[in-house]
C-alpha cells in the first residue's frame, strides 16, 4: 500500500473546499485507498496554522481540531524525522524530513513556490493533488 505525507496546505484546503482535489485524497485516504503519514512537527504546524485569523472565515478552529484529531488517532505517526535543509521553508523540511523518515511513495503539496518546484526528494515525487488523484485513487 502507497504511504503518502499530505501537506499541511492540503490538509487546510481539504477542511476549507469540499469535492475538490485536497478534499478527495484525504477522504480517500479516510476510506482506505493508502496509508497516511504525518509527523508531530506537522501536529504543531497544523495546530497552529488553523489559528491563523485569515482563516478564521473559511473554517473554525473546532473542525481543525477534530481533523487534527482525527490525524494523529488514524494516520502514521512517523518518529525521528531527521534535519533536513531541501526547501527555502523550515516548514516545508519538516514535511520533507516526514516523508523520508517515513519512507513515503509520494508527497503531496499545493505549494507551486517551494515543494513543487523541487519535484522530488530523495527519490520521493513531489505530486500536486491533482496528480496524486490519477495515481492513487
Amino acid at each position: 500500500m502507497n504511504r503518502v505525507v499530505l501537506d499541511t496546505g492540503v490538509l487546510i484546503a481539504a477542511l476549507i473546499s469540499k469535492n475538490t482535489p485536497p478534499d478527495q485524497l484525504y477522504e480517500g485516504w479516510r476510506q482506505g485507498a493508502f496509508l497516511l503519514l504525518t509527523s508531530q512537527a506537522q501536529a504543531d504546524e497544523f495546530a497552529r496554522v488553523i489559528q491563523y485569523p485569515k482563516l478564521q472565515r473559511f473554517l473554525s478552529i473546532e473542525e481543525g481540531q477534530t481533523m487534527l484529531a482525527t490525524l494523529m488517532q488514524d494516520a502514521v505517526c512517523v518518529e525521528n524525522i531527521p534535519d533536513v535543509k531541501f526547501s527555502p521553508d523550515p516548514d516545508d523540511d519538516k514535511i520533507l524530513a516526514t516523508a523520508i523518515a517515513g519512507q513515503a511513495n509520494y508527497i503531496v503539496s499545493g505549494d507551486k513556490r517551494d515543494l513543487l518546484t523541487l519535484k522530488q526528494v530523495e527519490g520521493i515525487p513531489i505530486l500536486s493533488p491533482r496528480q496524486a488523484l490519477e495515481v492513487l485513487l
